[in-house]
């Protein structure tokens, strides 16, 4: 079970009691098992106008993952660039993530942040562009 809007696992249980003050809003996810990771490749560099591909795998505990949402965010030396920011469906807890470059994008450190909505277990991908 994980708190989706804390993102925190709280473990695993039959029986759970929270208590809900006015106006607030809880979110919770139940799975059959513990999302452990988010494996995945990237190269180290890319050159503008290339096309980013990464096959994001959600790693649990035990038995193959349902589908899941991953939330994908690019940052340029810290600062995130919204244009890329999206959800994308993990059927089975598989994602293939393409992001095209542009040809004059901007030299520098970049991470892809992926994030399991349902754990908030996040993965950070970092890359060149030269």
């Amino acid at each position: 079970m994980y708190d989706i809007r804390a993102r925190k696992y709280i473990g695993n249980t039959d029986n759970f009691e929270d208590t809900i003050k006015p106006g607030n809003v809880k979110v919770y996810s139940l799975l059959a098992y513990r999302v452990i990771d988010i494996t995945g490749h990237l190269r180290s560099s890319y050159k503008q106008g290339e096309t980013i591909e990464l096959d994001a795998v959600l790693k649990t505990t035990s038995g193959k993952p349902d589908k899941h949402i991953f939330r994908i965010e690019l940052y340029r030396d810290g600062k995130n660039i919204q244009p890329y920011n999206k959800n994308i469906v993990a059927e089975n807890g598989r994602a293939k993530i393409v992001i095209p470059l542009a040809y004059n994008q901007e030299k520098g450190n970049y991470s892809l942040l992926v994030r399991d909505i349902n754990s908030g277990l996040d993965r950070v991908f970092n890359f060149r562009v030269i």
